[in-house]
């Protein structure tokens, strides 16, 4: 903020001009005053008409400021040549001020017109205020909708829920209103008095790309079957009897057979997974009761491992999940026989159903060689092992944790693992509770 300077006011030309036409003014008016003996009468005519001239200006600058301080200007002198003089020169910046404004907004306007992303602008009643050109082509929206609700025009229940999130947090993926091939994420943000800024792109290449991948692990896991079908049946016929004589090639005939066999499991597992990935969840969930699904699966469990692990099972007989039968038993399978098959034979596998608050959790603990905590944050990834050596030996296909990953996802459930090498681990499937339980 400037300081007021009275040497600087006193030196402006205008004000030095007031000045001299005050003191030349009040000289002619005590002489004139002295020389006819009415100093008063004199002293006051001047006075009035000081007064009626600066009237008289402040009017014609009234006049001038009213109409745009437009050329030409009328003349000022005094003290309203410097008020003249002092706001033109503030027009002057204030247009350039505007200028530079003008191409900043142009400038912004040309660029989010410009970007791949569409951008979508709603004020706090979620009516449409502004969107860019990108927008306009994803959304199919037109001038006349400016001022209605988005939800009105995009009639879609996850977008609906993910904006009247207080807290909008994640993502969606959604079919475009203007071209329902197209699939389009959006992201959005709170911001200023409530409003809404979505960013919205196109993942059709990636959706395309991820069915194409589908489809490919898809059809060449079904294309692998015949052939590894065919190789085992020879190679069992083999081993059963017409070379035991030559233990060599019998050998060798038993390692590929290992191999054929894990070939087949890996085959079965991506099939699983391709589908899970391609089927929608049914609509159609079933209720199913936790102890007798568990129970079988244990005893598949203990007929694999011939006994040498012990399994025991705690589950609530009144516990259940909505849900389909084939899912849950891949999932909690995947978990049971990755504990027998990952540990040295005689530990204790304990399998455990309980609620806490409001989910079911079904916990599968084992007190074997665990894993360490580098590992841990991978163990979903598809075929990642965490010891090479040691999972080339056990076999597998690396896929179980991805498929139980995947499964859960499903049912809006999630996966806890915790580890320590030497003393154990357990995986926890943490599942929301049913709405009638």
């Amino acid at each position: 903020m400037a300081t007021f300077s009275l040497k600087r006011f006193i030196s402006l030309a205008g004000i030095k001009t007031e000045l001299k036409f005050i003191g030349v003014g009040l000289g002619v008016s005590v002489l004139a005053g002295w020389v006819l003996n009415l100093f008063s009468f004199c002293l006051l005519f001047f006075v009035l008409c000081y007064f009626f001239w600066h009237i008289s200006s402040a009017y014609r600058f009234y006049l001038w400021v009213d109409r745009g301080m437009k050329k030409p200007s009328p003349q000022f002198k005094g003290i309203w040549f410097e008020l003249k003089k002092t706001l033109k020169k503030k027009k002057k910046q204030q247009k350039k001020s505007f200028k530079r404004m003008r191409q900043a907004v142009k400038r912004t306007s040309q660029l989010t017109h410009a970007i791949d992303e569409g951008i979508v602008v709603l004020d706090k009643k979620l009516a449409l205020s502004w969107w860019n050109t990108t927008a306009k082509q994803q959304l199919g929206l037109q001038t006349a909708d400016r001022g209605h609700q988005i939800t009105s025009l995009v009639r879609n229940t996850e977008l609906i829920e993910y904006l009247a999130k207080k807290k909008i947090t994640g993502r969606i993926e959604l079919p475009s209103r203007a071209n329902p091939s197209k699939w389009l994420m959006i992201t959005a943000s709170r911001f200023g008095d409530e409003e809404i800024a979505l960013v919205i792109s196109d993942i059709t290449p990636l959706k395309d790309a991820e069915r194409l991948r589908k489809e490919f692990v898809g059809n060449v896991s079904h294309e692998l079957r015949t052939p590894i079908t065919v190789i085992r049946g020879y190679l069992e016929t083999m081993t059963d009897g017409m070379i035991v004589d030559n233990p060599p090639v019998l050998k060798a005939c038993e390692q590929m057979m290992g191999q054929v066999i894990r070939m087949q499991d890996l085959a079965d597992d991506l099939i699983v997974l391709s589908n899970l990935e391609s089927q929608p969840v049914s609509s159609k969930k079933k209720k199913i009761k936790l102890l007798p699904l568990l129970s079988s699966i244990i005893e598949e469990a203990e007929i694999v491992s011939e006994g040498k692990y012990t399994i025991t099972l705690d589950c609530p007989d009144e516990l259940y999940l909505m849900a389909q039968k084939s899912d849950l038993h891949s999932a909690f399978s995947n978990l049971i026989l990755n504990a027998i098959n990952h540990n040295p034979e005689g530990i204790d596998v304990n399998v455990k159903v309980f609620r806490h608050d409001d989910t079911i959790n079904i916990s599968v603990q084992d007190n074997g060689s665990g894993i360490s905590a580098e590992a841990i944050p991978r163990l979903t990834e598809r075929f990642y092992r965490t010891d090479s050596s040691r999972s080339s030996n056990i076999g597998g296909s690396g896929l179980g944790l991805a498929i139980v990953k995947h499964i859960l996802n499903r049912y809006d459930a999630n996966l806890e693992i915790t580890s320590q090498l030497g003393k154990g681990s357990e995986f926890t499937c943490i599942f929301p509770l049913p709405d009638d339980q």
